[in-house]
């Protein structure tokens, strides 16, 4: 299904609490005041317990898009925990999922402000797929090369190691 986001209103948009709405008016937005407007909108929308679900997924779509919007207090979950007697706490099994958190992981725990940040020393190894790495390391100044050559390559480097093999005898 098509839908043209242009032929609703911002006023009409503005009046709707629903995903499609907000992301008309996003994209829509003619300046960075609209943007944090639509954003605080869908902020207090996406506070709603009902969304929890779906706040998340926000939270990881825009965490990594460049700059500030002081009125979203957006979180991809909250837990509540209790400190052990110990001074221990365990970390909720969908939190530990969601930040592929390990047994054994090590943190960097800092106080900022009146809160409490945990940060995992080490950024986590995501599991991921060959096809999802296929041309990260492409120069594209490079030409590519045609079969013939490639053989070319793969027998000097053969011949190399032979080369070397029977040196070492």
């Amino acid at each position: 299904m098509l839908v043209d986001e242009s032929a609703y209103a911002d006023a009409e948009l503005t009046a709707m609490r629903n995903l499609a709405a907000a992301l008309f008016r996003l994209e829509n937005s003619r300046g960075p005041e609209t943007v944090r407007e639509v954003m605080a909108a869908l902020s207090a929308w996406l506070a709603d317990p009902a969304q929890a679900e779906l706040r998340r997924s926000f939270c990881i779509a825009f965490e990594n898009i460049p700059g500030e919007y002081p009125s979203m207090a957006w979180s991809r979950t909250m837990e509540t925990v209790k400190v052990s007697g110990k001074g221990q706490i365990l970390l909720p099994k969908m939190i530990r999922e969601a930040c592929s958190i390990r047994p054994g992981a090590e943190f960097v725990i800092a106080i900022v402000g009146d809160e409490i940040h945990l940060k995992p020393a080490q950024p986590p190894i995501i599991a991921t797929s060959v096809a999802a790495g296929r041309g990260l390391l492409a120069d594209p100044k490079r030409k590519p090369l045609d079969d013939a050559e490639i053989r070319r390559r793969i027998a000097a480097r053969l011949q190399a190691q032979d080369a070397a093999t029977k040196s070492a005898e």
